[in-house]
């Protein structure tokens, strides 16, 4: 994957993974202004992107140290992650008709 590829890559899964989320519901009720919004949605694109290219472009010893850094930042307590149902369902009629 190239470099443009992984930008586009980091860009939809902001959309799909984050800004399309109770972010955007939080955003519609005012509780986050336009300005604020734009500055989120950077943010997290840049920071996915980094993500993925270290993760899928640096070597092994490399992708080791950005998983042990990431480990760093403990997600304990949090609930393992699920198939989310309305993407899974939303891939499935796309699927049905493609």
């Amino acid at each position: 994957m190239d470099d443009n590829e992984l930008k586009n890559l980091a860009l939809m899964m902001t959309i799909n993974c984050v800004r399309n989320t109770i972010i955007e519901e939080y955003h519609s009720e005012d509780k986050i202004n336009q300005e604020e919004m734009k500055e989120f949605n950077i943010e997290v694109s840049n920071k996915i992107y980094t993500f993925l290219k270290y993760f899928m472009h640096e070597s092994e010893k490399e992708r080791e140290k950005l998983m042990l850094l990431m480990s760093m930042f403990s997600t304990n307590g949090w609930n393992q992650p699920e198939i989310d149902e309305d993407f899974k369902q939303a891939l499935e009629f796309f699927n049905k008709y493609n």
